[in-house]
């Protein structure tokens, strides 16, 4: 678009044929243009305010009154630079031109293409300026929580380069500080399914009391819970908001699910048919498989209980797809 304005702007150049004026003659008469309106505009708001105006009675004529104040001698002041702008704008060439008609028009295409041309060069600037300090907030979230040094990603960022969603700071920062060893693969799924999942209809009304599975499922929930916050306060210090909130709807289903239990004994979450379920599940096996590469890559203690939670998710329709 923006090559079509200045090529257009180019074939205007090039089609001026009048040997009487000049395109700079036609730009001055728009400039002076401009001001009287200005000026006009200017008067007319003045003359409200200089000019007392009596109120009528019944068989007498009102009348306007003379200029008075501050207001009355900038009110003559614009009158005086009104007669100047407009005796200047009559002795331009081309007020007298034949073409006069043909070049206002030519002209006014040339100041709308340029008006383009300049809204749409400033729309750019800004967007890679926006890019710019995205960037630079996004690396500054990244070297306080660990995952860049020195503009190069740590140990803990190249980890957390190989998992992609969401909460991808979340998964990596739980597994750096060793919060999911010891875990026992269903209780694994039970805690990461807070990360790769969300709930439904956060608008249904009051939480119910949350209950997890085991013991150990509850305290890595309130572990991942306390992190949350404090990478989101970390975020909208920043105004860059990107992790989503833990979910809770699928922490039971996960358990059992990863447990072996049959699908359909396997009890709902409420307001959730199973199809979002299923959904849900596959979105936790798609998490362990890049979190199994991950570690095997980095050569991690937690690999070999991410295999097992992988080959525990294994089953129904996920192993079938």
């Amino acid at each position: 678009r923006l090559d079509n304005i200045r090529e257009r702007l180019r074939d205007l150049d090039a089609t001026w044929d009048c040997t009487r004026c000049r395109p700079e003659d036609v730009s001055e008469y728009f400039r002076l243009e401009d001001r009287l309106r200005a000026i006009r505009i200017e008067i007319r708001r003045l003359r409200r305010e200089a000019v007392p105006v009596p109120r009528r009675g019944r068989g007498k004529g009102g009348f306007k009154g003379r200029p008075h104040g501050a207001a009355g001698r900038q009110l003559h002041q614009l009158e005086e630079e009104r007669k100047q702008v407009q005796a200047r704008q009559r002795k331009l060439p081309v007020v007298r031109c034949p073409q006069f008609t043909e070049h206002l028009a030519a002209y006014g295409e040339r100041r709308n293409l340029e008006r383009e041309l300049r809204d749409s060069e400033r729309v750019i600037r800004e967007q890679a300026d926006e890019y710019q300090r995205k960037l630079r907030r996004l690396c500054r979230i990244l070297t306080e929580t660990g995952f860049l040094k020195d503009d190069k990603p740590t140990d803990k960022g190249l980890l957390a380069a190989r998992v992609y969603g969401e909460n991808t700071l979340l998964v990596t920062e739980a597994v750096w500080n060793g919060w999911l060893d010891g875990l026992v693969p269903a209780d694994l799924c039970a805690s990461l399914a807070m990360l790769a999942t969300e709930d439904r209809g956060r608008d249904r009304g009051p939480r119910q009391v949350r209950r997890y599975p085991t013991p150990a499922v509850g305290q890595t929930a309130r572990l991942l819970r306390a992190l949350y916050f404090r990478f989101a306060d970390l975020e909208q210090d920043l105004d860059e908001p990107n992790l989503r909130p833990p979910a809770y709807d699928y922490i039971d289903f996960a358990h059992r699910w990863a447990s072996g239990e049959a699908m359909d004994a396997i009890p709902l979450p409420p307001n959730v048919d199973i199809g979002d379920a299923i959904k849900a599940m596959k979105g936790l096996y798609s998490m362990l498989r890049q979190l199994e590469f991950a570690l095997r890559q980095a050569k991690l203690p937690l690999h070999g209980s991410i295999r097992e939670a992988v080959q525990a998710m294994e089953r129904d329709v996920i192993k079938r797809t």
